[in-house]
Order: C-alpha cells, then sequence, then structure tokens
C-alpha cells in the first residue's frame, strides 16, 4: 500500500473512531431495544390472580429480566446495600437456619428487598416491619418505586409453576412495570414513593440481621444457639446503630 494510500487508511479510521464517540451507548435506549425486541407488550397489566395469570407474570417478567441482565451496570448494582424487610422476628430467624426454624421461605426463592446506598440503611422499615435481613446476591431488576414493579406473592408462583419451583426455586414475574422507573446505573437512581424502592434478588445470602434494640440481647441468645446448630454466624445490628 502506498503512502497515499496509508494516508486514506489512517483518516478512515479516525473518522471512524469520531462517530462511534457521537453515537455513544445509551444504556436505556438499548435496553428498551432488547425488552420491544422480544415482543414484550409494553401496556402489559395483569389483573388476574389464578394461575394462568401468574404464568403470565412470569414470562414477561422473564423478558425483561434477560433485557435489564444485558444493560444494567452490574458494578453499581452491587455496589448497593439489600435489605429484606419483615414484620416477624420468626421469619427473620427461619431464613438465617432454615433447617432448625421452618418458614415459607426457600433459599432459592428470588426475595424482594429494598436497596440503600451504603451507609444509608434506616433502623427499620415503616411499611415492612422491624426486622431487617441484609443480603447480597444477584439484582435481576431494581425499581425507584416499589409501585411501578409489581411482582405479586411467591406463593403463587409456586403454586402455578411447582415443577420449575421445584428445581430452582419461586422466581419472581411482573404484573405490571413502569419501564422508567427502573434502574440500570447510578443516572438512574431517584429513589420515590410512599413506599420505597424494590429490588428483586436472586442467589442471595444473608450478611446480617436489624433488629429493635429492646430485642438485641434476646436476639443475640437466638444467634447462638443457631451458630451450635449450624455453624453458621451472622452480623447483628441494633436499630440505633443504623443511619
Amino acid at each position: 500500500m502506498g503512502q497515499q494510500g496509508g494516508k486514506l487508511v489512517k483518516h478512515l479510521r479516525q473518522y471512524i473512531r469520531s462517530v462511534l464517540k457521537e453515537v455513544a451507548y445509551n444504556r436505556r435506549d438499548a435496553f428498551l431495544a432488547d425488552l420491544y425486541g422480544q415482543d414484550f407488550d409494553h401496556n402489559f397489566i395483569e389483573r388476574g390472580e389464578d394461575d394462568e395469570a401468574y404464568r403470565r407474570m412470569a414470562a414477561a417478567g422473564r423478558k425483561m429480566k434477560i433485557a435489564f441482565a444485558a444493560h444494567a451496570d452490574r458494578q453499581y448494582l452491587d455496589s448497593l446495600k439489600y435489605v429484606h424487610w419483615t414484620e416477624y422476628g420468626r421469619r427473620a430467624l427461619g431464613m438465617l437456619a432454615p433447617d432448625v426454624i421452618k418458614v415459607d421461605v426457600n433459599p432459592r426463592d428470588e426475595l424482594s428487598a429494598m436497596a440503600y446506598k451504603p451507609g444509608e440503611i434506616p433502623g427499620n422499615s415503616q411499611f415492612f416491619g422491624q426486622y431487617g435481613l441484609i443480603i447480597t446476591g444477584h439484582v435481576t431488576l431494581l425499581s425507584n418505586d416499589m409501585n411501578s414493579l409489581q411482582t405479586g406473592y411467591t406463593p403463587s408462583y409456586k403454586t402455578a409453576a411447582p415443577q420449575r419451583v421445584a428445581s430452582s426455586g419461586a422466581n419472581k414475574g411482573i404484573s405490571y412495570a413502569y419501564t422508567q422507573d427502573i434502574v440500570l446505573s447510578a443516572e438512574d437512581w431517584d429513589p420515590q414513593g410512599q413506599l420505597g424502592n424494590e429490588a428483586l434478588i436472586d442467589n442471595w445470602e444473608i450478611q446480617g440481621l436489624i433488629v429493635p434494640d429492646s430485642e438485641y440481647d434476646k436476639f443475640v441468645m437466638y444467634m447462638d444457639k443457631i451458630y451450635e446448630k449450624t455453624g453458621k454466624e451472622y452480623l447483628l445490628y441494633k436499630a440505633s446503630q443504623m443511619s
């Protein structure tokens, strides 16, 4: 290739690089393109409560989770803290030691949680309980507003698809999801709504437990017993220790 040809190739490469910079990757547009490319109905709302309705919800949820997984900023999602709140102390203990205390939560079930920035976890949830299980895991969906991501009830998914649940646990779908509230990266983070945000967490593990100050000593005793029977240790926090 001659000198003129070399210069032409160089200029062509520079031009291509400049075009690529101008056509910057837009995470949300790519997410929506993938979502609708799966024939996702952007007006999808499911009001039914029977098994067929829950199977439709599960199918819609799978489509949205595939698009979310392809375009979410995983590093940012992993930087957030996640808490599953409950109003029942026994349920919290049963999730820590399911072989010792029987509760209706399978460790393989996808779990709903609330997301927080580091250092901003509260001592309790006004609407969902005073016992908080701090968890880590794989975020399959995250919405700024819980009302913008309506997922139904885990027991109903178990009834609708018992074979799937038996092999891999109960995965949540959606009865409604407002795509503009889906959090893909830090640029989207804007928690709102009276109830707060919602995250769906798969392959979750419990790191610690938040309890009311008045019950802390009692839970220290419970945690000691759990350790004796399971060999597992968890962090235990008073509500007043949180933000």
